[in-house]
């Protein structure tokens, strides 16, 4: 995957893509392996498939677009709440 579509990337195939999809869920306290259960489930609606690295990295994007929180275990983290 790549951070940012072009005309060889599609959008969906994008990490800011994925940090988008992940920034659409439930905002409740979870950990990288309960997300990753959440994507990789054969019901999820993400068209590619992604890897724990993409996801990895889509959630470095949303920490340093502070939409995401690490709370104080250091194991969970909170997405920020859609407006």
């Amino acid at each position: 995957m790549k951070l940012l579509p072009n005309e060889h990337v599609l959008f969906c195939e994008s990490i800011t893509a994925l940090a988008g999809y992940i920034r659409k869920l439930p905002a409740k306290p979870r950990t990288l392996d309960e997300l990753w259960a959440d994507i990789t489930r054969d019901a999820s609606s993400w068209p590619s498939r992604v890897s724990l690295d993409d996801v990895v990295y889509a959630l470095d994007v949303l920490f340093a677009l502070r939409q995401l929180t690490m709370l104080d275990d250091g194991r969970r983290f909170l997405l920020r709440q859609a407006q």
